[in-house]
């Protein structure tokens, strides 16, 4: 493959191969004669626009080290990503680099369609493909041998240079555009925004000014410079405006087009959530998982599960429990569920935890509300019988049950915020009075530690 004034030619590479698509890889056996049929699925950016493409075989059996047999020379006839935009029944048109091409347009998607030596007739049902008498065709691009270069389509003759912005919601924002010559027609603007990719007219652009302006109250567009130069000024970016705008440039040398895009950020307002386990035992997973939640920004940050290890000062990222997370995103306001499961050691024992949001556009991060992590011995309710309640051993505000040698942690009401307990018979209530808990308990209300 060879792109348009550029001398180097560049290999398609295996990995590029598309061989999951039906027929695409197939090879046959005729007279000692091996022929393989190879279809790649390449993703081609506007760089590779008028460039050529052809196949080349190497058999280092028959051809010397280095040498090819190469078949002829096809043109690269992209069309543009956003050409179809809007178009959301089964349309046609004409393929603005080749009449003997046209596009399919169905559900804002294009597929280039060929008519072969035919043209295109411009008609929306068949036939679809005529003789080029009958259908006259002013731009046919010459075909090549393997020995001639192909001629390819200049480049339009009047066409806009445009760049896009990404800024945070609620600041102003401009959108900028350059044409290279006044010559134009007009410039139809239209805008898809990225949350409905519903495709709305903005504005009609002559040289002489503006005309048919729908770009509503949050945005204003001037041209200025003898009408080389456009502007669509935001007031205050909002949500609504993250999308892109599609400038489509006519002019009687040729119409052209191009895009610029609008990204929009935002920054979390509010601290994290944190919720702790009720069950933090040795031998036993979290019970519920740690959970962190809040908003994350737009696009969203991360939460991550911060540790204070007991006689240490600063609080780090803790990555021994396995992180598992849910997102929403409403209006722009992306709000996450992180869960931290895992089976706790005696080393986090007296340790703080809490949860942190981080974003790139924020001015600092975000914490939660720290909590003391105290792990119980697992083993516990060896021996003991089903059913039987224990005290914990840090905390009257909740207690254990057994099960079998397996531990269950449960937290007494604010009504009733202390466990009561005959040791004896291992049965017991939440009392209202606290005044019965073991001395070597300490009871945070509310806390459950």
């Amino acid at each position: 493959m060879t792109k348009q004034g550029d001398p180097n030619v560049y290999s398609v590479p295996l990995a590029d191969y598309d061989g999951s698509r039906a027929g695409g890889n197939t090879m046959t056996t005729e007279n000692c004669n091996n022929k393989a049929r190879l279809a790649f699925g390449l993703k081609l950016g506007t760089e590779w626009r008028n460039g050529t493409i052809t196949c080349r075989a190497k058999n280092s059996d028959v051809f010397e080290d280095g040498d090819v047999e190469q078949n002829d020379t096809a043109i690269l006839y992209l069309i543009p990503a956003d050409f179809c935009i809007g178009e959301t029944a089964n349309t046609y048109k004409a393929n603005p680099y080749s009449c003997n091409k046209y596009v399919q347009c169905y559900n804002d998607l294009s597929y280039g369609r060929g008519c072969g030596e035919q043209c295109y007739t411009g008609l929306s049902v068949a036939p679809l493909c005529g003789d080029c008498q009958t259908y006259p065709c002013t731009s046919i691009p010459t075909t090549t041998t393997t020995t001639t270069q192909a001629t390819t389509t200049p480049p339009p003759d009047v066409f806009a240079t445009c760049s896009g912005v990404n800024s945070l919601i609620g600041s102003s924002a401009n959108v900028t555009c350059s044409v290279n010559k006044v010559t134009y027609s007009y410039i139809n603007v239209t805008f898809t925004p990225s949350k409905t990719q519903t495709s709305s007219h903005v504005v009609d652009i002559h040289p002489t000014g503006v005309v048919n302006d729908d770009s509503g109250a949050n945005r204003d567009v001037t041209v200025s410079n003898a009408g080389k130069d456009i502007t669509i000024a935001f007031t205050l970016l909002a949500c609504s405006d993250e999308g892109v705008f599609h400038f489509n440039v006519f002019a009687v040398s040729g119409d052209s087009s191009t895009t610029a895009y609008v990204g929009v950020r935002d920054t979390p307002k509010t601290n994290p959530t944190l919720t702790s386990a009720t069950r933090v035992a040795t031998g036993h997973t979290l019970s519920p998982a740690i959970n962190c939640s809040g908003e994350t920004g737009y696009p969203s940050g991360i939460i991550n599960l911060q540790i204070k290890m007991d006689g240490s000062s600063s609080f780090v990222n803790f990555t021994e429990f396995t992180k598992t997370e849910s997102s929403t995103d409403d209006n722009c306001a992306v709000t996450k569920e992180v869960l931290f499961s895992g089976t706790p050691t005696t080393a986090i024992n007296g340790s703080y935890i809490r949860c942190a949001t981080d974003h790139p556009d924020a001015v600092s991060t975000l914490y939660s509300t720290e909590e003391l992590v105290l792990v119980v011995d697992g083993t516990l309710c060896n021996g003991k019988r089903s059913n039987a309640l224990l005290y914990h051993p840090y905390s009257c505000g909740v207690y254990i049950t057994c099960d079998n040698n397996f531990l269950h942690v449960f937290k007494c009401g604010v009504g009733a915020p202390c466990i009561r307990i005959n040791e004896t018979s291992a049965t017991g209530f939440c009392d209202r009075t606290c005044t019965h808990c073991p001395s070597y308990h300490v009871f945070i209300p509310g806390s459950g530690k």
